[in-house]
């Protein structure tokens, strides 16, 4: 039930009103929703503001986990 109510808060919070943006940008243009991408929005979900951006795009980085941004659900879609 957590993740169900993760989700629900990235939809509805105004914290992530600019993820939301990026994702529909990303959607209408038919371009991949990728972490790095989505990261950019979350300058407001953490009082250190773009600090944490860096911190969080780092860390996918240094894990190698663009290479999840790779599974089909989240490629642009014909």
């Amino acid at each position: 039930m957590s993740v169900q109510k993760y989700l629900l808060n990235l939809n509805r919070l105004g914290s992530y009103k600019t993820l939301r943006f990026i994702r529909a940008e990303l959607r209408q243009n038919k371009q991949a929703i990728t972490g790095i991408a989505l990261a950019q929005g979350l300058g407001k979900y953490s009082e250190l503001g773009d600090e944490y951006i860096k911190h969080i795009t780092g860390m996918i980085t240094a894990n190698n986990l663009e290479a999840d941004d790779l599974h089909p659900i989240f490629l642009p879609q014909p």
